[in-house]
């Protein structure tokens, strides 16, 4: 296979599954925005609230507390102006006066708050968020919407576990929501509980049965866990890891792959300069169980788990490590709760596998370039094989061009301050200069050395 096509292919690898990972979480917001986010008008006054609003009860609420309402009504206005965090923080006043306020009150408290929640979230200020959608908890349960909410946002930044607690907290007072249900079914089969995941999102399809995402769902995790009926758990300093017992080859070779993955993990950790302390989950699969997971020419994949294809180990040794390197920095990256351009995604994962930016540059950097706008976007509903190639190159090249001008450590700063402020901000507080301008520096020396 030419190094072109292997380029291509594991571009087609990664855009497919950041499209496919955690999708039960994703679709299942735009359903539930409305039921969750929408306040109800707990006096009628002179804020206007519309029908679609008034999901929870639209009957008036005799209070004594004469400020508690007008707060309540300030609350209101402010989310009707989408002035979310003014709304929040009217209803934390309110909350001051009156710790207990009638339900209707605590129910609109909640779903303020997770307005602003989702304001924090898309900003990127993922601690702030969680700590708001506690807040809303705190105020009302709200038929579990706050918790699924929070639960999927401790997933985003790879916590897990904390979001296992939180769901199975939400089902036990909301047994019958089958998005927490569906969640629960996702959950399991990050930390490799396939049976369970069945379990889960069969409960999911009963009470949903038009729910086609979820059928589909349940279909790929039965296939899943039949796959992996054999399976053996492991456990290392940071992985928990699965491995078909009755493979011999992976039987004799287990205890060289497990220490091959600790030495990846503390390469990467250190080049990235991100010392995750959440366990990763990986499956060592052989070619017939990686089939149906991924395309089947792929060695490996990273979706909320690393999966790599072990097959003739250890002659084919360096190639496992580098696949395990790239799934691995992308693994990292997603732990830290930041959401990045792909050209850094990609550019370092390639970087760290090792990939010679040398013999790419020459191979794919020779026409014409891609924007750096078309970069920072979404490249999965690209279908020029050309224009794929170019974009993986041109994140490879950018990326060892900034590692070599600016020093070793600098994605680790640039992480830092992207932790407190969107890239380009960041951007310019790790190197002096604006992103566009670092991007022009990479491309007059691609011209220089053509």
């Amino acid at each position: 296979m030419s190094s072109n096509l292997k380029l291509l292919m594991r571009a087609a690898v990664f855009l497919t599954v950041v499209v496919m990972t955690f999708f039960v979480m994703q679709d299942d917001d735009a359903g539930e925005a409305d039921e969750q986010q929408s306040v109800d008008p707990f006096v009628r006054s002179a804020i206007g609230t519309s029908d679609k609003q008034q999901t929870e009860s639209s009957t008036v609420v005799a209070v004594d507390n004469s400020e508690v309402i007008e707060l309540h009504n300030l609350a209101l206005e402010a989310v009707n102006a989408k002035q979310y965090q003014v709304a929040y923080e009217i209803m934390t006043q309110l909350y001051a006066l009156e710790a207990n306020p009638e339900n209707t009150i605590a129910v609109n408290a909640s779903r303020v708050a997770g307005h602003w929640a989702n304001v924090l979230q898309g900003l990127y200020r993922h601690q702030e968020s969680r700590e708001v959608w506690r807040q809303a908890i705190a105020w009302h349960h709200d038929k579990g919407h706050p918790q699924l909410s929070l639960a999927r946002l401790l997933l985003l930044t790879a916590e897990i576990e904390a979001a296992r607690e939180i769901v199975d907290e939400a089902l036990a007072e909301f047994p019958q929501h089958a998005s927490l249900l569906a969640l629960r079914a996702e959950i399991a089969s990050l930390r490799g509980k396939a049976d369970f995941a069945v379990e889960m999102m069969q409960a999911a399809v009963n009470l949903e049965s038009e729910n086609e995402r979820y059928a589909q769902r349940l279909v790929q995790l039965k296939v899943e866990a039949e796959a992996f009926a054999n399976y053996l758990p492991l456990s290392t300093a940071h992985f928990d890891s699965s491995f078909d017992s009755q493979n011999r080859s992976m039987v004799r070779n287990i205890d060289d792959l497990q220490q091959d993955l600790e030495r990846a993990w503390s390469e990467i950790s250190g080049l990235l300069g991100i010392q995750n302390e959440r366990r990763i989950v990986v499956l060592w699969l052989d070619s017939n169980d990686y089939k149906g997971q991924a395309p089947d020419w792929s060695a490996g994949i990273y979706d909320g788990r690393i999966r790599v294809v072990v097959d003739d180990y250890p002659e084919r040794r360096p190639q496992m490590l580098a696949t395990l390197k790239h799934e691995l920095t992308h693994a990292l990256l997603h732990s830290t709760g930041i959401k990045f351009p792909t050209f850094v995604q990609e550019g370092l994962a390639q970087l760290y596998e090792p990939r010679d930016a040398d013999v790419v540059r020459d191979a794919y950097l020779r026409g014409d370039l891609p924007s750096l706008a078309d970069l920072q976007g979404n490249w999965t509903s690209w279908t020029d094989a050309e224009q794929v190639r170019a974009a993986y190159a041109y994140s490879l090249s950018l990326c060892d061009f900034v590692r070599e001008r600016y020093g070793a450590d600098s994605f680790g700063l640039l992480f830092e301050n992207m932790r407190g402020s969107e890239l380009h901000e960041a951007w310019q507080a790790t190197f002096g200069n604006a992103l566009a301008d670092s991007d022009a520096l990479h491309r007059q020396f691609l011209a220089d050395s053509n």
